[in-house]
């Protein structure tokens, strides 16, 4: 189960919530998914079933008619997949928080770790990953955004605005040539490209 089949789950939900129209069940999740899901704060948006439980009343359960399969362009099935990934990252704003402990347990201090945001996430969320210690990026494959309605003109804007932002707390952003020592890149003079 990817983040974007996820997002999508969780923007489905969202929106039944929204317009009243009932509420999503997940069902026959195998333990793995499940676990997933819930520890993603996931079940606060919909009902998560390990199993079906055979005593359950299945006359009152309606499902929605799926509508015709139409061919969709890649610019489509990109915005599809930038809306579920917002919808997931809405669905509960504590995750980076969680994933990082996470990691701090399995892996103590002895790891370097990374943020990227979609959408009008991108500049709140990796600020608060550099706040907690991590890495950053921006760019215009994750967000067309500046700032809330102003639209990026290129990936140098971004690039300004979180060193900006992040200068601003006082904290410390690598050189190029840090950046590409930290990543073990070569840098554009050692490729034959």
């Amino acid at each position: 189960m990817d983040s974007t089949f996820m997002g999508t789950l969780a923007g489905i939900a969202l929106r039944l919530r929204e317009f009243g129209n009932g509420g999503l069940v997940v069902r026959n999740a195998n333990q793995r998914n499940a676990d997933l899901l819930r520890n993603l704060g996931l079940n606060n948006l919909f009902e998560i079933e390990s199993k079906v439980p055979s005593t359950r009343n299945e006359s009152n359960l309606e499902a929605a008619p799926l509508g015709t399969a139409d061919s969709t362009d890649r610019s489509d099935q990109a915005a599809c997949m930038i809306e579920a990934h917002e919808a997931l990252v809405d669905a509960d704003p504590e995750n980076l928080a969680h994933m990082k402990r996470i990691a701090d347990k399995l892996f103590g201090d002895d790891y370097a770790w990374s943020i990227l945001a979609a959408g009008r996430h991108q500049m709140p969320l990796i600020t608060m990953g550099a706040i907690m210690g991590g890495s950053v990026r921006v760019g215009l494959e994750d967000s067309l955004w500046l700032g809330r309605g102003q639209l990026a003109q290129g990936n140098a804007d971004q690039v300004g605005r979180i060193r900006t932002i992040l200068e601003n707390l006082s904290l410390e952003i690598a050189s190029p040539d840090e950046a590409r020592a930290m990543l073990a890149l070569k840098g554009g003079d050692a490729v034959a490209f």
